[in-house]
């Protein structure tokens, strides 16, 4: 397919479909970075700036995931991967709720790292590195960083979503290439 017949509709889903995974590392890595500066002095103006930023990727996500629910290849229904999500939030705000804290996060980093590595399954693609990413998160947080309770979950999301975003950007990168290999002329 010429990359120059396509229409902008088509390469926008393409763009969304791509970067989807860093997106959602944006979220986890701004959610957790906006906590954890909103607690220091003279930071009015980060908790307008969160908020309006938070709002920008939660209409991205929401626009994201329309559009591939209207995209022609796309079956009614839950895919296979969300069904994972309901469960893994169950999962973490019980775990946030119940555990006590020294344990509380290295649980979050191995929930999180065994959900990367299904989603990685369901979609036929290696996820090892994520799947890492999320588990030295989770190890590394009560160990470095003494701090009260919910910043080190703060901390967490944060380390969790640079991984996330590495990943994603990894991806996106990929599938640049084969958009690039399949659009080049023979």
């Amino acid at each position: 397919m010429d990359a120059s017949k396509t229409s902008i509709g088509a390469r926008v889903r393409w763009f969304y479909g791509a970067s989807y995974m860093m997106m959602w590392g944006l979220m986890a890595a701004w959610m957790g970075g906006v906590s954890l500066l909103a607690g220091m002095p003279g930071s009015r103006w980060l908790s307008a700036l969160g908020l309006v930023i938070s709002l920008l990727v939660v209409i991205w996500l929401l626009l994201a995931g329309w559009l591939s629910f209207l995209s022609p290849e796309s079956e009614p229904g839950l895919s296979r991967e969300d069904k994972y999500v309901f469960p893994l939030v169950v999962c973490t705000g019980l775990i946030i709720w119940l555990v006590k804290l020294p344990w509380a996060v290295p649980l979050l980093g191995i929930l999180f790292a065994v959900f990367f590595l299904v989603l990685g399954r369901i979609r036929h693609r290696a996820y090892y590195a994520l799947a890492a990413g999320w588990c030295l998160a989770g190890l590394a947080v009560p160990r470095y960083f003494a701090w009260p309770g919910e910043q080190q979950y703060n901390i967490f999301f944060f380390l969790g979503g640079i991984a996330t975003i590495a990943h994603g950007a990894w991806e996106l990168t990929c599938c640049l290439r084969l958009q690039r290999r399949q659009t080049a002329p023979e």
